[in-house]
């Protein structure tokens, strides 16, 4: 299953549905309501993931203009809270940065 996350020019992004810690998860920021103001798109893609939580393939979509981060996660630790950061470059060289909050509980 994934998570899609929106990216807001201001106030906090939501935060996303729970996480079992035996749980590869996919995690998409979607940049697309900044990047369509801009007039721009995702050059570059750096994710931070907060220790206890496992960070996988990561991904830019879709070809040819990307508006959306992508990563997988896994493991953590039951009952804990993971803050797992996106910081995009533009094709303009504009840095932008985003966090969400992964909540993970055993099911």
């Amino acid at each position: 299953m994934m998570r899609t996350i929106t990216a807001k020019l201001d106030g906090p992004t939501a935060i996303p549905a729970a996480k079992d810690p035996a749980d590869n998860t996919q995690y998409r920021m979607d940049w697309t309501p900044i990047l369509m103001a801009l007039g721009e798109t995702i050059q570059s893609s750096v994710w931070t993931v907060e220790s206890g939580l496992t960070a996988g393939i990561s991904t830019v979509s879709p070809p040819g203009a990307p508006t959306t981060a992508e990563i997988w996660l896994s493991a953590g630790t039951s009952g804990r809270s993971y803050e797992v950061g996106n910081t995009i470059t533009t094709n303009t060289g504009r840095v932008l940065r985003r966090s969400m909050v992964v909540r993970v509980v055993g099911r």
